[in-house]
């Protein structure tokens, strides 16, 4: 009900961006200026999907749980 249009557009952009990511391979294996391409092709999904959890995700226990692990940190940090 409502999912095959969601899991077509999905699945179309895994597609594409498979076959950028195999594009992007084969044209740096030509020119090493490239190389720094694949690693944004990367990084832009990966970066999206991390925004996606923390603004999507129980806001208020994520940061209370970073804050927790800042605390400690400076507490172990002080003492070394």
């Amino acid at each position: 009900r409502g999912q095959a249009k969601r899991i077509t557009i999905c699945t179309s952009i895994i597609i594409v961006w498979q076959a950028l990511a195999l594009g992007m391979m084969n044209l740096s294996s030509k020119n090493n200026a490239l190389i720094p391409l694949m690693y944004i092709l990367w990084l832009v999904p990966t970066a999206f999907y991390v925004y996606l959890l923390v603004t999507h995700g129980d806001k208020k226990r994520l940061v209370s749980r970073l804050k927790r692990w800042f605390k400690k940190q400076i507490k172990t940090r002080a003492y070394n």
